[in-house]
């Protein structure tokens, strides 16, 4: 998955084991910092009904991926491009 597929990619990884491996490419990990990385929450509060992290962080913790990383168990590529001004790399 790419971009939000990414995110999609690895939110799977953390819940089932059923595919051999997947690739992320320019996914987002963290939601919380994307804000501070350069991106924007207005985009999430669409994607995630009016859900911020201020207003429902337990929303945030049980879908970002890097919270729940220690549940991956199948191979995981990660691909970013250094100069992407839409996901940043951080």
């Amino acid at each position: 998955g790419a971009s939000y597929g990414g995110f999609m990619t690895m939110y799977l990884a953390t819940k089932t084991d059923v595919f051999s491996a997947s690739i992320s490419h320019v996914g987002i990990s963290n939601l919380l910092t994307i804000e501070a990385m350069g991106g924007e929450f207005g985009y999430f509060g669409v994607t995630t009904k009016g859900n911020l992290p201020w207003n429902n962080s337990d929303f945030y913790t049980q879908q970002i991926p890097v919270f729940a990383a220690n549940k991956v168990t199948t191979p995981l590529l990660f691909i970013h491009g250094g100069e992407d001004t839409n996901v940043p790399v951080g």
